[in-house]
């Protein structure tokens, strides 16, 4: 199968992050296994990239699993459910993980994003031979009001090689002269902009293409 097209540099990406939330024990078993041998080799047949899977390193509500599927259009989102669905492969793994009288996972949540202009698509961390499995953090913020809403309703997932390392970046940002400014600029605080925050550090799977 042919890979994706990448987006021009003006077209923002269509994110999609999957959660399976789990029980520790059998469902932990079953969706590693399904990930690792149905839905991340059926990614890469059907051209998604970039794509990754992870499970919870520190965060609320463990244990759970997730995905983060790149496409550059909603269009290239309908054509990959579409190879998903003619993939005889992927099929026998979903019917595997999907068995009747088993429960697979407790919830299966998925959201679709869109890219931030300023950052219009995925840039995974660069590869690197001897580099272990980084960490990576997903902050979400909700607004209260619709007002709101257009301005600070986001999700956002950043790459760090250690705990160490992203305490240290943290840090530094949260130190920095110009970030003290702005954030007591008006209408910019976030008592103004944010009713939630959830934070999750995550790990990359073994065999997650991002890592």
């Amino acid at each position: 199968m042919q890979a994706q097209t990448p987006a021009p540099a003006t077209q923002r990406a269509i994110l999609e992050l999957r959660y399976f939330h789990l029980r520790s024990g059998r469902q932990v078993e079953k969706t590693t296994a399904y990930l690792q041998r149905g839905l991340a080799p059926a990614a890469e047949r059907a051209g998604i990239r970039p794509f990754g899977c992870f499970n919870a390193l520190i965060a609320p509500d463990t244990p759970f699993m997730l995905t983060l599927a790149s496409y550059p259009s909603m269009a290239a989102f309908d054509t990959a459910r579409e190879k998903f669905a003619a993939d005889k492969e992927f099929q026998a793994a979903s019917d595997e993980y999907n068995t009747i009288g088993e429960l697979s996972f407790i919830r299966m949540e998925s959201s679709l994003l869109s890219a931030f202009p300023s950052y219009p698509a995925v840039t995974p961390p660069p590869a690197a031979e001897k580099q272990g499995a980084r960490v990576f953090e997903i902050r979400t913020y909700e607004s209260p009001t619709d007002k709101g809403l257009a301005r600070k309703n986001l999700t956002y997932m950043l790459a760090f090689d250690d705990l160490a390392a992203r305490e240290k970046c943290w840090n530094a940002f949260s130190a920095d002269p110009e970030w003290q400014k702005l954030r007591t600029s008006a209408g910019i605080p976030d008592a103004e902009l944010v009713c939630n925050i959830t934070n999750a550090i995550v790990r990359p799977l073994p065999f997650s293409p991002i890592r």
